[in-house]
C-alpha cells in the first residue's frame, strides 16, 4: 500500500502560461502542508533520522562487534575453568583476556566427543577472531592488514577488547573448578571505549550501550551492564589497567635486554 500522503497528495502539474488558477493554487498548499507534517513523521517510522546534519559513521550490523556472541553464550551452560581451561594457550585474544574466564560446558558443544574445558576455551577464542573479521569487513576494512589488532590504533583495539571479552567472558574470582556460572556481560565502559574510538554514528538511537531497542535477531537483546569496570558484576576493565598491563610489559622486557630504547631519546633530560 502507498503511504497515504502519496494518495492524497497527487503530482500538480503547474503550467506558468497561463498562471495557475485558484483551484489549482489551494492544492499546491494542501499539498505543500501535507509534505511538511508527514513527511518527518514516516521518516522516524521507518527508522531514519530527520537531523539533515547527522552523517552515518561505522554504522554496521549489528551496530557492536561480537553482539551476536553476547545473545549466545547467555543461552549456553557456563563453568568456572578448570586447571587445563586456565593453562589454554589463546590465539588471538591472549593479550586482550587477563580475567578467569566462564567456560562453555564442553558436554553441551556441538559435534564434540570427549572435548575438554580446554578445548571449549579455544573455541571461545577462534568465534572471538570470527567476529573481529566480520565486524572489520563490515567497516569496510581489509581484515587481513589488522591480524595483529594489540598493533594497531585505538579503534581497532577497542574491537578487539570488546570481541573478546564477549566471547570471554569473566568467570567468579572464587568460583569452584566445574561450578555453573552465570554470563557476565560487558562493563559499560568497554562499550563506551569502543563507540568513542570508533567514532560510532548511526543518526537513531541504536549507539547507546543500555536502553537501546534492536530488531531482527536481536530485538531481546536490553543492552550490556550498566556496572563501569573494574567490577565483578561485568566483564572487562578500565583503559588505566590496560597501561599499566602494557607498562609492566615494556619494563619486563627493558628488564631482561629484550627491548632498547633509541640512542637519542637517553640522552634527554
Amino acid at each position: 500500500l502507498k503511504p497515504f500522503w502519496l494518495i492524497i497528495c497527487p503530482i500538480v502539474k503547474v503550467h506558468l502560461h497561463p498562471l495557475p488558477n485558484s483551484q489549482t493554487m489551494m492544492k499546491l498548499v494542501i499539498c505543500g502542508t501535507t509534505l511538511l507534517l508527514v513527511i518527518p513523521s514516516q521518516a522516524r517510522i521507518d527508522g531514519f533520522t530527520t537531523n539533515a546534519i547527522c552523517r552515518k559513521n561505522n554504522c554496521v550490523n549489528p551496530v557492536f562487534p561480537g553482539l551476536k556472541g553476547a545473545l549466545e553464550l547467555k543461552s549456553q551452560k557456563l563453568l568456572c575453568p578448570d586447571d587445563g581451561a586456565r593453562d589454554a594457550k589463546l590465539e588471538f585474544c591472549d593479550r586482550a583476556v587477563t580475567h578467569k574466564v566462564a567456560v562453555i560446558d564442553p558436554q553441551h558443544s556441538k559435534n564434540t566427543t570427549n572435548a575438554t574445558m580446554a578445548d571449549s576455551v579455544l573455541k571461545q577464542d577462534q568465534m572471538a577472531s570470527t567476529a573481529y573479521f566480520y565486524h572489520l569487513s563490515g567497516m569496510n576494512l581489509d581484515a587481513w592488514d589488522y591480524r595483529k589488532p594489540a598493533e594497531h590504533g585505538a579503534c581497532i583495539k577497542a574491537i578487539w577488547k570488546m570481541v573478546c571479552d564477549t566471547y570471554l567472558p569473566k568467570a567468579p574470582a572464587d568460583c569452584k573448578q566445574g561450578q555453573e556460572v552465570q554470563y557476565q556481560l560487558l562493563c559499560e565502559n568497554v562499550c563506551g571505549s569502543y563507540i568513542s574510538a570508533c567514532d560510532v554514528e548511526c543518526c537513531d538511537e541504536s549507539v547507546k550501550c543500555n536502553g537501546a531497542e534492536f530488531s531482527g535477531e536481536f530485538k531481546n537483546f536490553t543492552g550490556y551492564s550498566s556496572y563501569t569496570a573494574p567490577s565483578r558484576h561485568c566483564t572487562g576493565h578500565s583503559a588505566a589497567t590496560l597501561a599499566a598491563g602494557v607498562s609492566l610489559r615494556l619494563a619486563l622486557l627493558l628488564a631482561l635486554g629484550l627491548l632498547t630504547l633509541p640512542q637519542g631519546r637517553e640522552q634527554r633530560v
